[in-house]
């Protein structure tokens, strides 16, 4: 909260519940460039990602978030 009030990072929300379903969505933010999902983990559990068992922390993060956005263009 304290960077927050000093200006040093500028969090932001955006909500999306005019789409008419998640593929719109993933649509959606891929083409705005705010996707970081890889495409294997979209819509998947994470015993289907990581195999059943027990995991580490971090993971499914590891597995799944990217430092650049998944951009994709739709007609």
């Amino acid at each position: 909260m304290k960077r927050i009030a000093n200006g040093e990072i500028v969090p932001y929300i955006f909500h999306m519940s005019w789409t008419k379903n998640k593929d719109n969505k993933i649509k959606y933010f891929k083409q705005m460039g705010e996707w970081y999902v890889g495409d294997q983990c979209i819509q998947q559990t994470q015993d289907y990602i990581l195999g059943k068992g027990v995991h580490e922390a971090g993971e499914l993060v590891s597995a799944c978030c990217l430092a650049e956005p998944n951009i994709g263009m739709f007609l």
